[in-house]
């Protein structure tokens, strides 16, 4: 379900907004969804019923939308710390954001399933942080999928 061309390393990101800004623009480019704002409005809509912000660091914002061609996840790895959730003040580093497409099914519900197992694994998580390329994290991830 992960793709290269969508897991980044060290970005310089300061806040929520300029990670889904990041990730639309790129789901964009790529022919993944076909309007950035109605993407970034189902993301904060989701938002807004419940953080999606959890321990470790890590963030699973999610969108289900018309305007998402294709289902996709992303991986980001951020350079620093930042507010996910000013009310809880919690802090991410790291963030995988799942898009489906708007339908009967809820595919993401699958999808954070599947991450959520693999991130309560210490040495998952453990690799993961220290990963330092997009191919080492993208053989990671694609090693969890097999299994």
């Amino acid at each position: 379900m992960i793709e290269k061309k969508l897991i980044f390393v060290d970005k310089d990101l300061k806040s929520k907004d300029e990670v889904f800004k990041f990730v639309s623009n790129e789901a964009y480019k790529l022919g993944l969804i076909e309007s950035k704002t109605d993407f970034i409005d189902k993301l904060y809509y989701r938002e807004e019923l419940m953080s999606t912000s959890l321990d470790f660091n890590l963030a699973i914002p999610h969108a289900k939308s018309s305007a998402i061609v294709h289902d996709f996840i992303s991986y980001i790895k951020l350079s620093n710390d930042i507010m996910w959730n000013e009310t809880d003040e919690d802090f991410t580093n790291q963030v995988f954001l799942i898009a489906v497409s708007e339908g009967g099914s809820n595919r993401h519900l699958k999808y954070i399933a599947e991450i959520s197992k693999k991130i309560i694994d210490d040495d998952f998580r453990m690799k993961l942080k220290n990963s330092k390329s997009v191919e080492e994290i993208y053989e990671l991830l694609k090693n969890q999928e097999e299994k």
